[in-house]
């Protein structure tokens, strides 16, 4: 997840309002989706709703969902674990093809903002009650009423940190994103709204979703409530960013809401509480000061769990239908929704299919299997050694289905896509547990909703009885962690090493929508877009070789999003200090620069990509070849290019930090968790500009 105790410094951009000390408020930042799909339990209840949305918050989010039921989920996506189970969620974008006007779901990521400070002389701030629904924007607005302060809550960024348009008025702040030159906002486009913050006091709903809420008389975002709705609650602010760069802004109808909407007009935001109130009520009248920072709010500094927002995977049913998520174009949006800039009457789609059902977001296991948990790798070697494959189309039961039909009651997937299998546990290794958190890579097949493994972390499944102690024979570390994932590694009577191409995927029971021979969540683009860093949205890419996730048409150099890591030290073989200056025709010559800081923003922001083979050669070769002069190796299988650090990132700290091994090379170290082995090139550098510095420069116009 983003790490908040870095934004305070962006937070004095806050633009200063009546009545409003500007630093009463938080942040929750970087946050990804933890599901796409058609579903809006205010609007549409109990059925499909009309359009593709973006969802965040508790993770039994569902089209029934409630106020009680959403206090029984297990987690949340946001950082406040136990006590937001809030759902907030916001129409998807789409980028149109110019040519043969398909649709492919581009990647966002919002900031959702709390204020507690923006009431006029002589209120007091509430929290929001249990059970409020409220809706802020329209999703069927087609035009601008510059009176109207609902209107006024939704508006547009063009994000340029290079300076080129962002003193031009022309470029300023907007009601939407009808840009003069939307390809000049080279780090992106901020679709934003504020929402109502005084309420009737009474109705926790109405049949508008808006009545029972308001506007302040001052302005849309602060000021005294009118008389009509005398309780003026916490105001909320969403942020939704989506990339530019990468997306050829071809002319209006390039990018597109969900809606239909291809103006940005009809932008809008849903919220429903999950908060405990109390507690909320607690953090309302004792946390100010924060400018944004969550961790200076001591009332909530308790249930902050950003680990387990980003392990957090949504357990409800979803819809059966294909948004996007596996990075393929759709022939046209999904549901009834042409592109059009006139919603005064209802869309009609005489060809449109029928409506889809629920399905699960993920298969029951296959019979005679049993999840046992998150289990640690042996100490000194793989903990199931006797076969092992690699698929892009891993689940569960793909590993499960593979270990069978070679005579194994244990499976184990791992970092996605690799899978083990074994009677025993070898090299140190047990059936005992660690917490669910440090199994949080996603699934090769289905990465937004299911997780298989993480970073040395097996997600271990066994077929009956007890899982079996520890083995007294032991393989050696350095043929069990060195293999390439594609390799068997079994004792030759066992399997023959072609057993992996026997392996097939059973995707009974699993919704159509995330199905997917690729591993990305959504068009893929380079990983400093992704804020939050989280392994919810975080696909694997593990090859032989370095691997590109398919991009959405206009990309013109694919890079595929890097595995986050998390919180957790990863147990990786200690070895010694980074490796000496490489040199090669095509590279030229690289000093190694220590040991640097890094973190969810990235201190590397031009090009990235993981492999499940990097060595820091492999790396520096690659960043060399894209006219980079700096070059990062990270958490094993990571590597970042650029010519400058940014973020404020990249201080040197002690080796220490840089302890995991290269994933192709295991006597060199490839960086840490949020800590890179660095490179330089003896050379002058070159600036470069790349979209993903966004989530450092919050909006000034709330």
């Amino acid at each position: 997840m983003f790490s908040f105790s870095k934004l305070s410094a962006s937070m004095a951009l806050l633009a200063a309002a009546p009545y409003v000390s500007a630093s009463s408020h938080m942040i929750m930042g970087g946050l990804s989706p933890i599901a796409y799909e058609r579903v809006d339990s205010i609007v549409n209840p109990g059925t499909v709703s009309s359009h593709v949305h973006g969802i965040m918050g508790a993770n039994n989010f569902n089209q029934n969902s409630n106020y009680s039921s959403l206090r029984d989920a297990e987690c949340t996506s946001v950082p406040f674990q136990t006590v937001d189970h809030s759902a907030y969620w916001a129409p998807s974008v789409y980028y149109q093809d110019q040519n043969n006007h398909s649709f492919s779901l581009m990647p966002s990521t919002f900031n959702i903002y709390y204020f507690f400070d923006r009431n006029g002389p002589n209120e007091t701030v509430h929290a929001f009650p249990e059970g409020l629904k409220m809706l802020a924007g329209s999703p069927v607005r087609d035009t601008y009423n510059a009176s109207n302060f609902a209107d006024q809550a939704v508006s547009f960024v063009c994000l340029d940190y290079s300076g080129a348009v962002s003193s031009n008025p022309a470029y300023a702040e907007r009601q939407d994103i009808n840009f003069p030159n939307v390809n000049a906002c080279e780090d992106g486009i901020r679709y934003q709204v504020f929402f109502p913050m005084c309420w009737d006091g009474v109705n926790l709903d109405s049949a508008d979703h808006k009545s029972h809420m308001a506007y302040p008389v001052d302005n849309y975002n602060s000021g005294t409530c009118p008389s009509s709705h005398p309780v003026h609650l916490v105001g909320l602010f969403f942020e939704m960013l989506i990339p530019v760069s990468g997306y050829n802004y071809w002319g209006q109808g390039a990018y597109v809401l969900a809606s239909g909407d291809p103006t940005g007009l009809a932008f809008h935001g849903d919220f429903q509480n999950g908060w405990d109130v109390d507690v909320l009520q607690d953090a309302v009248d004792n946390c100010h000061n924060m400018n944004g920072d969550i961790n200076l709010c001591q009332v909530l500094v308790p249930y902050i769990d950003e680990v387990q927002a980003g392990a957090c995977t949504l357990d409800s049913e979803v819809v059966n239908e294909n948004v996007g998520l596996n990075g393929s174009p759709l022939a046209a949006l999904p549901g009834c929704n042409p592109v059009r800039t006139d919603f005064s009457t209802p869309a009609t789609c005489p060809n449109a299919a029928a409506v889809p059902n629920f399905q699960p977001t993920t298969p029951p296991l296959s019979a005679g299997w049993a999840d046992v948990g998150c289990i640690a790798e042996g100490t000194n070697g793989r903990a199931l050694t006797g076969a092992t494959m690699s698929a892009h189309n891993m689940t569960l039961n793909v590993c499960a289905g593979f270990c069978q039909s070679k005579g194994f009651k244990l499976a184990g997937v791992e970092f996605g896509d690799e899978c083990y299998c074994g009677n025993s546990f070898s090299n140190g290794a047990s059936a005992t547990t660690v917490p669910s958190d440090q199994c949080s890579t996603g699934c090769a097949a289905n990465s937004l909703y299911a997780k298989c493994g993480g970073p040395n972390r097996l997600e271990l499944l066994q077929f009956g009885g007890t899982p079996a102690v520890s083995s007294s024979v032991a393989v050696a570390s350095s043929s069990a962690a060195s293999v390439p994932a594609s390799t068997v590694v079994v004792p030759s009577s066992v399997v023959p090493s072609s057993a992996a191409s026997t392996a097939s995927v059973d995707t009974s029971g699993i919704a159509s929508s995330i199905i997917a021979s690729a591993s990305s969540v959504v068009p893929s683009v380079a990983s400093s877009i992704v804020a939050s860093a989280s392994a919810v949205s975080s696909p694997v890419v593990a090859s032989a070789s370095v691997s590109s996730i398919a991009s959405a048409p206009g990309v013109s150099s694919p890079a595929s999003v890097p595995v986050a890591p998390t919180s957790t030290q990863i147990l990786l073989q200690q070895t010694s200090s980074a490796a000496a200056p490489v040199s090669t025709a095509s590279a030229g010559t690289w000093v190694a620069s220590g040991c640097s800081v890094d973190g969810p923003a990235r201190a590397l922001t031009g090009f990235s990509y993981t492999d499940s083979n990097l060595t820091t050669a492999s790396c520096i070769a690659t960043c060399a070849s894209k006219g980079f002069y700096i070059a990062g190796v990270e958490f094993s299988s990571e590597c970042y290019c650029g010519n400058s650090f940014s973020n404020n990132l990249g201080q040197l700290q002690t080796d220490n930090h840089c302890y995991m091994s290269c994933s192709g090379d295991m006597s060199t170290n490839c960086g840490g968790t949020w800590s890179m082995n660095i490179f330089k090139k003896q050379t002058a550098a070159k600036r470069s500009k790349h979209f993903g510095r966004q989530h450092h420069r919050l909006s000034n116009s709330f």
